[in-house]
């Protein structure tokens, strides 16, 4: 990772409901340089049509690094199913629809649930995910499989796909904290394979989408091992206003932040820059 300047990114979403062009100003407002981005048509009733996004950001000085998969439902691919054929499909499509619409970097979830690595046909969901490898391949889009409930599986796949230099993954600093707190081997071992961010925090427990710094993550420790790796990309943040998705009531809902998204973002950044001054003082 370059030294020499970091840029720095959030998700856009970032726990308001507000339309997508005035989201945009207020991240660019902020001073971020980038964004993340929601690649399906489920908020479409919030954000608009997805493929203008790309030109909507530029419009307000803002790249899309990258734009996250839809994963509902995703399980289907390591089994038999006719809505495994169907997802793959979609997918298919959607990737060569980013990458018209000018995106390079797409992130998907190899699974809904964990359990599906023992109870899931792993050649059924292979011969899947090869297919969609030459589809990215031939559509200069870059496919970089996330980090979720453990690392076994996503090791497995750098190893598979070696040799081509679409398929890479992106590290969550807190799906891994749960599952291998402190643990950074995939930055190690696959430097070359590391496309994209998505930094959070949390306890080591809840899956909180904290701002760094309001968990339990070692971050000096983390951007360490991030500075052996080739990545040139953003420090993106997928983090939001914090609520809690598992009250006693079960109630996930949408709730209202108690405070202005300016106060929110103006924390956001003061985050993201100290990890960019990490960068400058930890070791190669």
């Amino acid at each position: 990772m370059s030294s020499k300047k970091s840029y720095l990114g959030t998700y856009i979403w970032f726990g308001y409901m507000l339309p997508f062009e005035e989201r945009l100003r207020l991240i660019k407002d902020a001073g971020f340089d980038s964004i993340c981005s929601w690649w399906g048509d489920d908020f479409a009733f919030m954000d608009g049509e997805k493929e203008k996004h790309v030109k909507l950001s530029a419009d307000y000085g803002l790249k899309i690094e990258h734009a996250h998969l839809p994963y509902a439902g995703s399980d289907a691919l390591w089994r038999e199913f006719l809505f495994g054929h169907e997802l793959f499909e979609i997918h298919k499509r959607e990737i060569i629809n980013a990458s018209r619409c000018g995106l390079d970097t797409l992130i998907i979830h190899p699974y809904e649930n964990v359990k599906i690595l023992q109870t899931g046909n792993y050649g059924i969901f292979l011969n899947y995910m090869h297919k969609l490898a030459e589809i990215a391949f031939y559509s200069k889009i870059q496919l970089a499989f996330e980090n979720l409930e453990e690392y076994e599986l996503l090791d497995k796949l750098m190893q598979e796909f070696s040799d081509n230099s679409a398929i890479g993954f992106c590290f969550d600093s807190g799906h891994a904290h749960i599952a291998n707190p402190g643990n950074y081997s995939l930055l190690e071992k696959y430097p070359e394979k590391l496309f994209a961010l998505h930094l959070h925090d949390n306890d080591g427990v809840r899956d909180q989408h904290l701002l760094p710094g309001k968990g339990t993550i070692d971050w000096q420790n983390f951007i360490c091992s991030l500075q052996a790796t080739n990545f040139t990309g953003s420090l993106m943040l997928e983090a939001g206003y914090p609520f809690d998705n598992t009250e006693e009531d079960g109630n996930d809902a949408y709730q209202e932040p108690p405070i202005l998204p300016e106060k929110f973002l103006k924390a956001a950044i003061e985050a993201c820059v100290k990890l960019a001054g990490y960068t400058r003082v930890s070791k190669r």
